[in-house]
């Protein structure tokens, strides 16, 4: 706006700068326009536009929520469709069935803290608008499957079709229960508290299935799972730390 005020009152080179300033701008906006890439996905909700820049980032339009989280979906898979379905196989704590015993103790830890059931809790808990976002969301993975089966590891794509009660499972694994409660970091609690009870004769082994916090108060799944869920702010009667 400086540049422009002063070209105005008589300096003639600032108002040629002005120019070819203006003129490099529509140029490298008609280059990204060309190397920009194109994606509408067929859907019955709002037949959603991706664009995709130079940089891989899908931008969407959509003219409902419906059709935002279906294309979402769709962009998910086309960035990292294996990786995602590898997720969703965890979330369901069935992945060792998928892909052998490397996954068993992926599998052990989501089924103790009851993902998979609670991830159909949490689905009947949503109201109508949000479930119908969340099945959208995996209407457009399922769809963007179908039409690329060719762009996926047949390993993963023996987990398909996706649900929604899949991403919220996901969801409750990667956030809640492994960066709010990381199993390896509770492992390793259980192990400290066994040998600082074993070192000590006057106290008890806690019983099966209970872990020693940090502060060193005892806590069962159940707690875990209460934390867990209480940090996603659903209504909670009691927490372990």
């Amino acid at each position: 706006m400086l540049t422009q005020k002063l070209a105005m009152v008589g300096h003639p080179w600032l108002g040629l700068r002005w120019g070819l300033c203006r003129g490099v701008a529509l140029l490298l906006g008609v280059v990204m326009m060309v190397t920009i890439g194109f994606c509408s996905p067929s859907s019955a909700q709002s037949s959603p536009e991706i664009l995709w820049d130079t940089y891989g980032v899908p931008h969407i339009h959509s003219r409902d929520t419906q059709g935002l989280f279906y294309a979402f979906g769709w962009a998910q898979m086309q960035s990292h469709a294996d990786l995602l379905l590898r997720l969703y196989g965890q979330a369901r704590g069935r992945a060792a069935e998928y892909w052998g015993e490397d996954y068993r103790d992926s599998d052990v830890w989501v089924r103790t803290m009851g993902i998979p059931e609670r991830a159909a809790e949490w689905y009947t808990a949503q109201n109508p608008d949000f479930r119908a976002d969340l099945e959208a969301f995996a209407a457009g993975v399922n769809a963007y499957a179908q039409t690329h089966g060719d762009r996926i590891d047949q390993a993963f794509a023996q987990i398909l079709p996706v649900t929604a009660i899949d991403v919220l499972a996901h969801q409750q694994r990667v956030l809640h229960f492994t960066f709010v409660v990381n199993p390896e970091e509770v492992a390793d609690l259980a192990l400290e508290a066994g040998d600082e009870s074993a070192r000590s004769p006057v106290r008890p082994l806690p019983p099966p299935g209970f872990l020693r916090l940090p502060h060193g108060a005892a806590s069962s799944r159940g707690d875990l799972c209460a934390h867990a869920a209480k940090s996603s702010g659903r209504p909670q009667s009691h927490h372990c730390w």
